[in-house]
């Protein structure tokens, strides 16, 4: 087949209505649709929607279950205009934000949803167009009676590859749906590599398409692939056991898509041994590898069928593949069969590299974030730049999955980079401790999180379903774990439920489980304070509410405007827990947890802004910055000396800034590299330099309802020179008794725009002004320096506390900034 006369949607269905007018191209409950008729039925669409005055580039969004529609309304690329198929699991609430997002110009959904839209309706602005598949309905066009009204013709339309065919709500297992942009060209290569590569499919193929439409993996990944290479695809409206095995047997079905939680219900059905399933020839998962077990008993019960995981995403498109041929070297060799639990090695075309916290390809072997480069990535977020720059850096795409590569090429996934647990200093990767747990006589399904915890930060938590007939308790799962995991890694709590929640692709939702169990740790409840002699006190910790926000809407909507910022919005949590300890009038009424904000743990280096520290981004991502190491040795001593191991891997330093502790490291750094903190609020966003945002102890220049997004640093002049010195009893443990850091250029012999700032000094963070004029356009020498070390002593306001004498303060500053000074003009 030759792809490359593929370069649109439109060439796909043009090219069989010509070649394979009459065969099936669909067939669910209502009937079948030949290619010729289903691309006579696009044209129709498009042209009764271009007569209601919708143009290229407007949005067509779609309510329904599975149906040949589905194709209709995507074949809507034809005409320019871009399909928004919508998540129908979605609670009201949630599809009014992806409907107020992608601000469509036509909703179609099915008599059924219909109702949902209606009450959505007061949010909807005017002059969309409401059409109701299957019938009639008061306010709604019948799809059909608009279809009559359409052109079969066909009729010119300027698409290009790049233009945006789709646009996919992610499922939003991390946070809100964020509306990834797909295009023509990515659309056809991931078809082409799911067809001939995954899949091996031909024109005679019968695909059964069970997975939702409004996932890539229903679609992109498998039905679209199918309908580019000519195949019949039978089509279901949601899963259900036996209505699938009789469908495979019935339809002599060839290909099919589950993820592993629908193979285990289809081999749990009775039925399942009574059904021909001769002509199944491939089995194609995805989401998650599949047990051990499970992957052998389901061998077992498709002996005709090869297996195949592709491992991707909505933003990546397809990425790895693990064909047949190695699943069953895998199962037939025991030293292979840790494969398995691989996702499989790249796909043609495809750029993959595993990068370590510290920016640099990690090696075989070590765990780093995976990042892609290739045709089927998205175009970008829609409407959102500041994720999509976030996302996309060079040319690569940041999955937000940590993995490593084994020494063959195969990818192992092990876990989500925001579900990453680091208690006590370590990390912790809830699908190790997973792995473990599932092999427990007595659990069915397990899955593993992370909750707040007042000694370790955060405490391994888990939720599992037990086996049929199994009556084991909590207790006894983690006294058996115990024997095989390290203690750390072992859940504190084991929650037992009916079922795991989950997203329309099998995957688990944590960040369900976190709202639901996460939070009931720290409500009242008791928690442990440190072991003696081996045994665990309990004290009871203050009531409050804990909100963990999606997004920065969210938590901007979230904030109490009578509530200091700082005693209610946590980003790495590290204040919290001592001023619950301390039951003081600090203790908050209402936490608000950013940690589920997807797209503000970054570090990013741009050649004309210079450094981006998103909101996040905690203080050992900093210090792991080669950027920050090679161009902003300030900051990068700075953060170096802040607290320990465990506090770097929780704390944050935007968190830092807002806090506004004179005695906080990173401050005087950012403050002699000059650098901005990027406000956002309900009313946009604005610009603050950090030398007018500190106005006193703990009081920062934000408003109300007002966040800082990012600290951003200019670039380095050639030649700048920066350091930070701090004077402390036991130097990286401690606070500050002072601090000071200095940033300077020298050209032509003398001194060029000094900034010299000072910690610990006075009530706020500040720039010592008056020690800058004595250098400036003079030479730096011992009598230059020595003066403004004097005038900056001068700044040393603080009183006596039992930390140090106000008197003490002013002598070691000047010390401090006399050997900063000498230290950038050595």
């Amino acid at each position: 087949m030759d792809w490359s006369a593929f370069a649109v949607w439109g060439d796909v269905a043009r090219h069989y209505a010509v070649i394979a007018a009459d065969r099936t191209a669909f067939k669910d409950a209502r009937g079948t649709v030949s290619f010729g008729a289903a691309n006579a039925r696009m044209n129709r669409l498009g042209s009764a929607l271009g007569a209601l005055g919708l143009t290229p580039g407007d949005r067509v969004a779609m309510l329904a279950r599975n149906r040949s529609e589905y194709f209709e309304v995507l074949g809507l690329a034809k005409s320019g205009l871009i399909a928004v198929p919508l998540n129908w699991r979605l609670s009201p609430r949630e599809l009014g934000h992806v409907i107020g997002d992608c601000q469509p110009a036509a909703i179609i959904a099915e008599a059924n949803f219909a109702p949902v839209v209606d009450g959505l309706r007061d949010a909807i602005p005017d002059g969309v167009h409401f059409i109701v598949l299957d019938g009639d309905r008061p306010g709604w066009l019948a799809y059909e009676a608009l279809l009559a009204r359409g052109i079969a013709e066909e009729r010119a339309a300027e698409v290009a590859p790049d233009d945006v065919a789709c646009l996919m709500y992610s499922s939003g297992t991390t946070g809100a749906p964020k509306g990834a942009m797909l295009t023509h060209r990515g659309i056809l290569a991931n078809a082409r590599l799911q067809s001939d590569v995954a899949l091996g499919l031909s024109a005679g193929d019968r695909l059964l398409a069970v997975l939702p439409f409004f996932h890539v993996g229903g679609m992109w990944y498998f039905a679209f692939a199918g309908y580019a290479r000519g195949c019949t695809t039978v089509i279901l409206p949601q899963f259900e056991p036996r209505t699938v095995l009789a469908t495979l047997g019935a339809e002599a079905i060839t290909a099919l898509h589950l993820v592993p939680t629908m193979i285990d219900a289809l081999l749990r059905e009775p039925m399942h041994g009574e059904v021909d399933l001769s002509r199944l020839r491939c089995l194609l998962y995805a989401a998650s590898p599949m047990q051990p077990e499970l992957l052998k008993r389901a061998m077992r019960a498709f002996p005709h069928s090869g297996f195949v995981q592709s491992y991707g995403s909505t933003e990546t498109g397809t990425v790895t593949y693990f064909p047949a041929d190695d699943h069953r070297r895998a199962i037939g060799d025991a030293a292979l069969e840790h494969r398995l639990s691989s996702c499989g090695r790249t796909g043609p075309e495809t750029e993959l590299a595993v990068r370590a916290f510290d920016g640099r390809d990690a090696p075989a072997g070590e765990i780093g974030e995976v990042v892609v480069s290739s045709a089927r990535m998205m175009k970008g977020y829609w409407r959102n730049e500041a994720l999509t720059l976030a996302t996309c850096d060079g040319g690569w795409l940041r999955t937000g999955d940590l993995g490593y590569r084994d020494r063959d090429g195969f990818i192992y996934l092990v876990d989500r980079k925001n579900d990453m647990i680091v208690t006590g200093g370590e990390n912790v990767y809830p699908s190790e401790v997973e792995a473990e747990m599932l092999a427990d006589a007595d659990v069915a399904e397990a899955a593993v999180f992370g909750a707040p915890d007042s000694k370790w930060v955060e405490m391994v938590v888990a939720a599992v379903v037990l086996r049929p007939g199994a009556t084991t308790s909590g207790e006894a799962i983690a006294a058996r774990l115990r024997q095989r995991l390290a203690a750390y890694k072992c859940p504190k709590k084991i929650f037992i439920v009916d079922h795991l929640p989950r997203n329309a692709a099998g995957k688990i939702l944590r960040r369900s489980l976190r709202d639901r169990f996460g939070g009931a740790s720290i409500q009242g409840d008791t928690m442990p304070s440190a072991p003696s002699n081996g045994v665990v006190f309990y004290r009871r910790m203050p009531r409050f509410d804990y909100f963990r926000p999606a997004s920065i809407e969210e938590a901007l909507a979230a904030i109490d405007p009578d509530v200091p910022l700082k005693d209610q919005v946590y980003a790495g949590g590290t204040d919290l827990m001592p001023k619950l300890k301390a039951r003081d009038i600090r203790a908050p009424k209402c936490v608000i947890d950013l940690k589920g904000i997807e797209g503000l743990d970054y570090v990013r280096w741009d050649d004309e802004t210079g450094l981006h520290i998103g909101a996040l981004a905690t203080v050992a991502m900093v210090t792991a910055s080669a950027e920050v190491r090679n161009r902003y040795a300030a900051l990068h001593e700075g953060a170096s000396l802040i607290a320990s191991d465990q506090i770097q891997h929780r704390a944050t330093i935007v968190g830092n800034v807002c806090n506004a502790v004179p005695s906080a490291d990173s401050i005087p750094a950012l403050l002699a590299h000059d650098g901005e903190a990027i406000c956002v609020s309900r009313r946009g966003e604005r610009i603050v330099a950090l030398r007018d945002f500190f106005l006193g102890a703990g009081k920062v220049a934000l408003g109300e309802a007002e966040l800082v997004r990012e600290i951003r640093l200019p670039p380095p002049r050639p030649g700048e020179r920066t350091t930070y010195l701090k004077l402390a009893p036991r130097g990286r443990m401690d606070l500050a008794v002072v601090g000071a850091a200095a940033s300077l250029l020298i050209e032509g012999g003398v001194v060029r725009t000094p900034r010299i700032a000072l910690g610990s000094a006075a009530p706020i963070p500040r720039r010592a002004a008056e020690a800058e004029e004595a250098i400036a356009g003079r030479p730096l020498t011992s009598q230059t320096i020595d003066a403004a070390a004097k005038l900056a002593a001068r700044h040393a306001t603080a009183r006596s506390s039992h930390r140090a004498s106000a008197d003490y303060r002013t002598l070691m500053l000047e010390v401090l900034v006399r050997r900063a000074l000498a230290r950038l003009a050595a």
